[in-house]
């Protein structure tokens, strides 16, 4: 069962990191520590869970913050696909993918893996068509057919910058 220290030992998180999730009304977030335990929690800005451990796994903190602050008793929360982690954008589901594709050694194809591959190769395209029409519209200004150039910065999504930095690490720790 891959945890949130598993996350941070393949870098994917670092300690200090945030990890949040919208339930209704309600926006909870808390901050990771170096051994994948969740402290300093959150409920809509206030601190919460002030006497109590840090929490050493993700969905003993959502049943705690839905159960205890919510007085909600869901049976179907997937912690994992509804939280997030704020420092990627990235949901803890998709982490955990990571992990297991890059990480872990074993890369099971499944329907998942091929959904999550296809979610990737959509980020790269759509990031590349940008950059495409930001490449041509810059061919415009220099060959003379355009007055204007557009200066604004196209970001990376961060879930490709993930990808790479995983994709990077794999391939100097697999190459002999």
């Amino acid at each position: 069962m891959i945890t949130l220290f598993d996350l941070i030992g393949c870098d994917l998180m670092d300690k200090n990191h945030h990890v949040y999730f919208h339930f209704k009304s309600y926006y909870f977030k808390g901050t990771v520590s170096e051994l994948g335990c969740i402290y300093e929690s959150y409920c809509n800005e206030n601190r919460v869970f002030h006497e109590r451990n840090p929490f050493d796994s993700i969905s003993e903190w959502a049943d705690a913050c839905i159960q205890e602050l919510c007085n909600e008793y869901v049976t179907r929360f997937s912690a994992w696909k509804r939280i997030s982690h704020q420092e990627s954008g990235l949901t803890l589901y998709t982490l955990r993918q990571l992990y297991n594709q890059f990480a872990n050694g074993k890369v099971p194809i499944t329907n998942q893996t091929i959904t999550t591959m296809r979610q990737y190769l959509t980020s790269s395209m759509v990031y590349i068509d940008q950059l495409e029409k930001r490449l041509q519209s810059l061919k415009n200004y220099i060959d003379g057919y355009s007055s204007v150039v557009d200066y604004e910065i196209i970001q990376r999504p961060s879930a490709l910058k993930q990808l790479t930095f995983m994709h990077n690490k794999y391939l100097q720790q697999n190459s002999v």
